[in-house]
């Protein structure tokens, strides 16, 4: 069974739309994604939940507390994509 992915990030954020453009091409791409376990999590809606994890940039990938990604404002769509698929390829091991 896929390990749980967590993904924080805010609404507007354009890196955020990146990451979900990402891992919905990513699924299409490859039906074994389409099985991950991924929750998101909107940290203005949840900011409690999103204190007790460690990062600063959205969007931010964990499985449980281990951050997997953790986006920059220089990230291309091209990293963000590259990125999410390491961290679903983790996630299905």
């Amino acid at each position: 069974m896929a390990k749980e992915l967590v993904i924080f990030y805010m609404e507007g954020c354009p890196y955020c739309r990146a990451a979900r453009r990402a891992m919905e091409q990513l699924k299409k791409e490859n039906s074994e994604y389409a099985q991950a376990r991924i929750t998101w999590i909107d940290e203005q809606k949840e900011p409690k939940t999103a204190e007790s994890y460690d990062y600063y940039y959205v969007p931010s990938v964990f499985s449980g507390k281990e951050k997997l990604y953790e986006a920059h404002p220089s990230d291309s769509d091209e990293i963000i994509y590259s990125h999410l698929k390491e961290c679903l390829e983790y996630a299905m091991k």
